[in-house]
């Protein structure tokens, strides 16, 4: 009779909808984006200016500024008592990204249907 074979067992899977912990978010370094490095059309500060977009120029803020300079925002927030504010533009930049999330979608099944509708027609020419 052989012996088993040891089997190493896997490190155990998170769920895809892990959210880190302040401790992992905490360790989490990155730093502020370089415009000439942006590889996407953003729109800029000033063409943005309906409420999502408002979020939008906030995130498009804070992507040109380095974890140091965030935390001092929060530093700042505190001493101000002003840590409401804080919240709320986390909850506007989750309501926006929802929204993006939903309009992405539309605009992905809009393009599917323009591309099968456009091949059958220009099939049904040839």
């Amino acid at each position: 009779m052989t012996p088993k074979p040891r089997t190493r067992k896997a490190p155990a899977k998170r769920a895809s909808n892990h959210v880190c912990t302040e401790k992992e978010a905490a360790a989490i370094n990155f730093e502020p984006w370089n415009k000439d490095d942006v590889t996407v059309q953003i729109p800029t500060p000033e063409e943005i200016n309906n409420p999502h977009l408002v979020s939008c120029r906030l995130a498009y803020s804070l992507m040109f500024k380095s974890k140091p300079e965030i935390i001092e925002m929060f530093k700042r927030a505190e001493e101000m008592d002003a840590e409401k504010t804080l919240n709320l533009m986390f909850d506007n930049l989750r309501d926006t990204q929802k929204f993006f999330t939903g309009m992405v979608t539309l605009l992905d099944a809009a393009t599917s249907r323009l591309i099968v509708a456009g091949s059958s027609y220009y099939r049904e020419r040839a």
